[in-house]
């Protein structure tokens, strides 16, 4: 905790100086630059998962209701059409429907596949595959908390239509390093 103490002041700090323009370019992680909106992005993701992971060893309650989470939960969820198309290799017009049950994250989102190969977010589809998760079972499963191999995924995790695709999906779900 002293690392950490000593550290949040100076990023603070770093943080006031600027810039403030969001599409600023600035170094990012492992050395390349991105948009500061994207790094910010991705610390808050970071910080935010760190903190849960010392809340469950701690045996405190999950804080899922913040806007650290609401931040990552969009982050993650934005993945999804990428994960479709090019982590999954889903085929050409196929759709996934992810239906994330709760708590505090509950939406239902479609993604399919574009005549050039890309995944773009769509709705009112009959999807070829349906992944429903509670928010914090997907959490763990995009963040590497929870391997999709895990026998606990075939209890937390309900998979409808395409298994073999279902099965490329869930392989696909960590996209946290």
């Amino acid at each position: 905790l002293a690392e950490f103490d000593a550290v949040v002041p100076r990023r603070a700090a770093q943080l006031a100086e600027g810039p403030h323009d969001l599409s600023a370019m600035v170094m990012g992680p492992f050395g390349s630059d991105r948009p500061l909106r994207r790094v910010l992005t991705m610390r808050t993701l970071d910080a935010w998962l760190h903190e849960l992971d010392i809340r469950q060893a701690l045996g405190l309650p999950d804080r899922l209701d913040c806007a650290a989470g609401r931040i990552t939960a969009g982050h993650l969820l934005s993945s999804l059409t990428a994960i479709w198309a090019k982590a999954a290799a889903a085929p050409i017009g196929t759709t996934l429907e992810v239906r994330v049950t709760g708590p505090v994250i509950a939406l239902t989102l479609q993604v399919t596949v574009d005549e050039q190969g890309r995944g773009v977010e769509i709705s009112g589809a009959d999807p070829d595959l349906t992944l429903t998760a509670s928010w914090p079972d997907l959490l763990d499963l995009m963040s590497g908390r929870l391997a999709s191999d895990d026998p606990a995924v075939a209890e937390r995790v309900t998979l409808t239509g395409e298994t073999a695709l279902g099965t490329r999906v869930l392989t696909s779900l960590k996209v946290v390093p």
